[in-house]
């Protein structure tokens, strides 16, 4: 029961639920660490850490994990140094927190000691490795880790593992690759695999790419609020960049003709094209419709000459 107040309930109920029991056991004191630690409650979870009458591997993980999912790396170190006996996810928690927070060379260097200690690593622990190559925008990295799972430790990649080599090579700006792996990969790439790739498309600007993948997402999930807010932004910077260029039309002292779209876009939805309007006001002013429409508009209609 404690367990399931730490999942679904707030840290008070469970606290209170664990004061009421009469007899408390290491389940029921594991069960009121995570409580704390799964919400970054870092002063109440060191607290019962320290009361508790006995400490599992268990507890140790739950700790070190609070410590990394909120960014003090330093202490979880610390205690991953004081801890009677490890376990793979005791190394998966710390390479993962390192990863996250873009230390990837203080990831390899644990996944390096996990090596030298005996341990096989797992599924999760390169899945962390791959996010710190992510993070670090090491593509060349990412992939002879993606190869060694395979054929040096005879793991099977899975769909998070698809889909952060996707993630690596389309903020590599490598979209063509990116795009031919979510078509190629052994796994039906999910709404995030496409999200993921459509933020990619946006940072680079690939506005046709970007069109392609958003048609995906409509079919896979249509309430994706991710994929309309992405688009909302890709349309605003779009259409700000056309107006810019409408500001200075002189160029090598000729002027540069005005397209007809173009023109009529900018009048039609002045207020959108504003720079400074925030995303979500963009999207109030304009139907998620209009915003998808305009911008495939956009990519396949020839600029005039």
């Amino acid at each position: 029961m404690l367990q399931a107040f730490s999942v679904n309930s707030s840290p008070e109920d469970a606290l209170h639920f664990f004061e009421s029991v009469p007899c408390r056991n290491v389940v029921s004191w594991n069960a009121l660490l995570a409580a704390f630690a799964q919400r970054g409650r870092l002063a109440e979870a060191s607290r019962t850490f320290e009361m508790m009458p006995q400490l599992e591997l268990a507890s140790w993980n739950t700790m070190i994990t609070a410590f990394a999912n909120t960014g003090y790396l330093s202490r979880g170190r610390e205690l991953f140094a004081t801890m009677p006996e490890f376990d793979i996810i005791s190394w998966n928690t710390l390479i993962a927190g390192y990863a996250e927070n873009a230390s990837y060379k203080t990831a390899v260097e644990l996944f390096r000691e996990l090596n030298l200690e005996g341990l096989k690593p797992t599924e999760s622990t390169f899945v962390g490795l791959l996010i710190g190559c992510n993070r670090g925008g090491k593509v060349k990295r990412a992939h002879e880790h993606f190869v060694s799972m395979i054929t040096q430790y005879g793991l099977r990649p899975e769909l998070d593992h698809y889909g952060c080599m996707v993630e690596v090579l389309g903020r590599a700006k490598q979209l063509g690759h990116a795009e031919e792996l979510l078509h190629e990969m052994p796994f039906f790439p999910g709404p995030v695999a496409w999200t993921s790739y459509l933020s990619s498309c946006r940072m680079h600007g690939d506005f046709k790419r970007a069109a392609q993948a958003a048609q995906h997402l409509m079919e896979l999930d249509p309430e994706n609020k991710s994929m309309y807010q992405l688009l909302a932004n890709m349309y605003t910077e779009k259409a700000a960049a056309q107006q810019q260029q409408q500001q200075s039309p002189m160029i090598d002292g000729e002027v540069v003709p005005e397209s007809f779209e173009q023109k009529n876009l900018l009048q039609d939805h002045h207020e959108a094209v504003d720079p400074a309007v925030e995303p979500s006001r963009c999207l109030r002013l304009l139907s998620i419709r209009t915003v998808f429409l305009s911008l495939i508009m956009s990519c396949v209609r020839p600029t005039a000459p």
